[in-house]
């Protein structure tokens, strides 16, 4: 089936959408059921429900107005939509960035300074790896391009997703959330897993990643002969992996094992999601209390660094992205704790790649949008479905 918000292909027994944290069940009255298990939402907006308000597909809203209101608004937004066409037609954001012309290129820049964690959380979906990107187009097809964005190759044409990189091979799992590798050009796509799995990240030549059958516990893989080995049995998401240590979220908060799955111990108590670490650090949003916070990893002491936050969306190497309640999109410097806008329409999938940031333009299937935060620097690129000429 497909997500009701982001239209990613979702397994039927999915309680939340692993892309996007949309609800997949509703009750009769509008709303969102608290059905227990599954999946955790990934970067969800959670808001306190007013009086004479619902939620309809994650969307706060109010309750039915009369026709005659209606008839009213419609007449007063199709007005306002032909005064602001030109306006949104030209200027994607409303917001001061500049348009870098189409011959100009927009480099990735200084490679390594995204979270790959942070990446996967948001299903993966961009990788770079020395002089490449890979990119899942709208179809999800794997798109290869170079640091510039251009010269673009579909290398994988089925549904994909949760890509990773290790010792020059390309790791995905297709649209049923099974297991494949292939050589970085697209070639000797071989599947390896047939079980569903999510969060799947690389560390030392292993492969750890969620389990689905067995109660989304984690797992290890050897890549040496794919043997596979439990380490917990607890509903597991954004898998951290550290040295020896994995640190990853649970229904209750944070939990830390050995890579051995020895010692698994709650550390920090309270709902979190998009789990990243960074420096010694455990970056999260606190969804009870909707704040950005992050935990010492050395004495476990939290610090709450960014309040009244809807949606922790990514983090690089320097910064941490986020979006407000009123659907902004700002840069949290980690050194400076100076803060910057970046855009003022909500996407829900922002990855970093580099020093910049790549987006997905609901508006158009096929388009993406590359940011430079620092220089308030945008392009559109194009990535290309099966049929394109590129």
């Amino acid at each position: 089936m497909y997500c009701r918000k982001c239209n990613n292909v979702i397994s039927e027994d999915m309680n939340y959408c692993p892309h996007c944290g949309t609800s997949t069940q509703y009750k009769d009255d509008g709303m969102v059921s608290q059905i227990g298990g599954y999946y955790e939402p990934i970067g969800q907006q959670l808001y306190p429900v007013e009086e004479n308000e619902v939620y309809e597909f994650g969307k706060k809203q109010q309750r039915p107005f009369s026709k005659k209101k209606i008839l009213i608004l419609s007449l007063i937004i199709v007005i306002i939509t032909m005064i602001g066409f030109g306006y949104t037609s030209v200027q994607p954001y409303l917001s001061d960035l500049i348009e870098v012309p189409s011959e100009q290129n927009l480099n990735v820049g200084s490679l390594g300074n995204e979270s790959h964690v942070g990446n996967i959380n948001r299903g993966g979906k961009v990788i770079t790896y020395g002089d490449m990107v890979y990119v899942i187009n709208i179809e999800g097809q794997i798109v290869r391009m170079d640091t510039s964005f251009e010269n673009h190759k579909i290398i994988i044409d089925t549904p994909s997703q949760y890509l990773n990189i290790d010792d020059d091979v390309l790791w995905f799992v297709d649209e049923n959330y099974h297991l494949w590798n292939a050589s970085l050009e697209g070639t000797n796509k071989t599947q390896i897993l047939e079980d569903d799995i999510y969060y799947p990240v690389f560390a030392n030549g292993i492969l750890y990643f969620q389990l689905d059958k067995d109660n989304e516990s984690i797992y290890k893989m050897n890549m040496d002969d794919y043997s596979i080995k439990k380490l917990n049995d607890r509903q597991s998401y954004n898998i951290n992996v550290v040295g020896n240590v994995i640190y990853y979220t649970g229904s209750s908060g944070i939990y830390r094992m050995s890579t051995d799955g020895q010692g698994d111990t709650l550390i920090v108590d309270t709902p979190t999601v998009n789990l990243i670490y960074q420096d010694h650090y455990l970056y999260y949003f606190d969804t009870n209390n909707y704040t950005i916070n992050r935990c010492d990893t050395s004495t476990y002491r939290v610090e709450v660094i960014i309040e009244d936050v809807a949606d922790m969306s990514n983090m690089s190497s320097e910064a941490i992205y986020y979006y407000t309640r009123q659907g902004i999109l700002y840069e949290y410097n980690i050194e400076s704790t100076s803060i910057i806008e970046v855009a003022r329409v909500y996407y829900n999938e922002v990855y970093v790649i580099g020093d910049k940031l790549f987006i997905y333009d609901s508006s158009m299937a096929e388009r993406g949008i590359i940011i430079d935060p620092k220089t308030g620097q945008y392009k559109t690129i194009i990535v290309p479905q099966i049929g394109d000429y590129v």
